[in-house]
């Protein structure tokens, strides 16, 4: 009889060791699905846009391979002209679901704004609503042709 409860027990306990392990197989060696694609998009000779999965989209100065982020993760959306870049971003937040980290989340309550002077290479930001974002806008004189398109407006 416990040759039988043995043989039950670990009937019972190999899968369940089985999925803790395929569980934190995918979590820690399987990228997400990136949900649209990955691409990238050249704004300027410069500056680049890139959404390398969908905990990542950012603009980054690609010049000699010094790939200086400017704008962090969660740019939704951003606009441009020979002067200017606009961005807005989805602050991001970081889960923690039983002790385990997840990789970062947008915060869809909290957006900032970002204006890149592109000739004199200064970024300005963050504005943390759009009141301020069009002040400053209108300060810096960024023409208001310029308008904020999601990153898929740009995808070829």
């Amino acid at each position: 009889m416990k040759k039988k409860k043995f043989y039950i027990f670990i009937a019972l306990i190999i899968p369940i060791i089985i999925f803790f392990i395929v569980k934190e197989f995918i979590i820690n060696f399987v990228p997400p699905v990136s949900g649209g694609g990955d691409f990238s998009y050249n704004i300027t000779k410069k500056y680049k846009f890139a959404r390398t999965n969908r905990y990542s989209s950012y603009i980054y100065d690609d010049v000699e391979d010094n790939d200086l982020c400017r704008i962090d993760t969660f740019v939704d959306s951003f606009g441009f002209d020979d002067n200017f870049i606009i961005a807005k971003q989805v602050r991001p937040k970081e889960v923690y679901h039983d002790e385990i980290y997840t990789p970062k989340v947008p915060d869809e309550n909290e957006t900032w704004y970002w204006i890149m002077d592109i000739k004199i290479d200064k970024r300005y930001g963050p504005y943390k609503n759009l009141n301020d974002f069009n002040k400053a806008k209108n300060q810096l004189k960024v023409s208001n042709n310029i308008k904020l398109y999601p990153y898929n407006h740009y995808r070829k």
